[in-house]
């Protein structure tokens, strides 16, 4: 027999092995990183409509919401 040819078959084997092995990891690793930037993304559009609400505008004396304006306009 001639081990030879079994131990470069082996060794292709395990390279190609290694070869999956990194772009399964590569691929989760860039599914986790976009999932990540979307959830913060999302954070930040609920920041920003939280801020967006918070507005006040002067109204006499007193400091009102924007929202609480809308709700006394549609009244």
């Amino acid at each position: 027999m001639d081990y030879g040819n079994s131990i470069s078959y082996s060794r292709v084997y395990l390279v190609s092995l290694l070869v999956f092995f990194l772009a399964v990891m590569a691929l989760a690793i860039f599914a986790i990183a976009s999932s990540w930037q979307n959830l913060f993304l999302e954070r930040d559009d609920i920041a920003y409509i939280d801020l967006q609400e918070q507005v006040f505008e002067i109204e006499g004396d007193s400091l009102v919401s924007r929202k609480s304006l809308n709700l006394e306009l549609e009244r």
